[in-house]
């Protein structure tokens, strides 16, 4: 995961998942209007000042054209989808003022998107900009976050948990393209947590970003996720049992919740990750993936998986501050 564009809300909400997305994803970028930078917290201020994570785009206005034209188009689908009643969602709720509160800034919608939502009641004026409800602004922002992600070769991403469980009801075409993405993810993760020296709760967020800034951090992590790539798209039993002995030290427990999907050549489901059950796998039926067969060059094998136990090293020398 080189590079991911952070939605829907100007800065990571969820610190935990803002620690381990610093050790498994190359680049955050977050969407920041010039004029909202006041809003932000002091934290993620110097996180963007740090610049060894998190970096700010704020050339929104062109995308401004565009995006409302996609948003508009899911939005009306939601509202006419036959089974909208059962999203939970009371219609009211959509149009009552005092459910509107989250407030898209006017550098990121063209003046069709003001007057279409005013026209259907879903949002009202604003000081910044329009506000709507929760909903249809993750509509909006998941949209905004796949346009400048394609301009920028990046993916969209989310710590919304809400958000996540959303839009794979009302947008699951959205979705069904992030599987290998999800996957690869949370392998990620459980690996990384098998090598912290304690809870990543109780580590300091300032000492993610001393570890960042290690010279052979990003050639080390580009290097991880190579890895866990060979290994997820091989069919080989064989293969990725010797691809698990070899990360030192963590084979068994490794091997103690990877899916069936994982360690053997079926086919995948997609995968809703969630903080409080980080492996709910969500079957969708026909939707689902098959893995391939990946050859790779035995040296350059164990180049990636020197490389890989180099990264984890290092992850497990993360200190506490005392």
């Amino acid at each position: 995961m080189k590079s991911v564009i952070y939605y829907p809300y100007f800065e990571v909400q969820d610190t935990t998942w803002l620690k381990f997305a610093s050790l498994y994803i190359g680049r955050l970028t977050t969407m920041i209007p010039t004029n909202a930078m006041r809003h932000i917290s002091d934290e993620s201020r110097s996180l963007l000042e740090d610049k060894s994570f998190i970096r700010n785009y704020n050339s929104l206005r062109s995308f401004s054209e565009k995006v409302p034209l996609i948003a508009m188009t899911e939005v009306d689908k939601f509202l006419k989808n036959p089974y909208f009643k059962y999203y939970g969602i009371p219609k009211e709720r959509l149009v009552s003022k005092d459910y509107q509160t989250y407030e898209i800034f006017d550098e990121k919608f063209s003046l069709a998107w003001r007057e279409y939502c005013l026209e259907k009641g879903l949002g009202h004026r604003s000081k910044n900009g329009i506000k709507v409800t929760n909903e249809i602004a993750l509509i909006y922002m998941h949209a905004l976050a796949k346009q400048v992600a394609v301009s920028k070769n990046s993916s969209p991403i989310t710590d919304s948990k809400y958000g996540q469980e959303f839009l794979s009801l009302v947008a699951p075409h959205n979705i069904g393209a992030q599987v290998r993405s999800a996957t690869h993810e949370e392998f990620a993760k459980r690996v990384i947590n098998f090598k912290l020296p304690v809870a990543i709760e109780d580590i300091e967020i300032k000492e993610f970003m001393d570890l960042r800034k290690d010279k052979d951090f990003i050639k080390n992590q580009k290097a991880f996720h190579a890895s866990l790539d060979s290994y997820l798209e091989n069919n080989d039993e064989e293969y990725m049992y010797r691809y698990l002995d070899s990360l030192s030290e963590m084979e068994r427990d490794i091997k103690r919740w990877i899916p069936l999907a994982y360690s053997l050549g079926v086919a995948a489901t997609e995968i809703i990750v969630e903080p409080e059950n980080p492996l709910n796998l969500l079957s969708i039926g026909e939707s689902m993936m098959e893995f391939g067969t990946v050859a790779i060059n035995p040296n350059e094998e164990n180049r990636l998986k020197r490389s890989s136990n180099k990264f984890l090293t290092n992850i497990s020398n993360i200190q506490l501050n005392n």
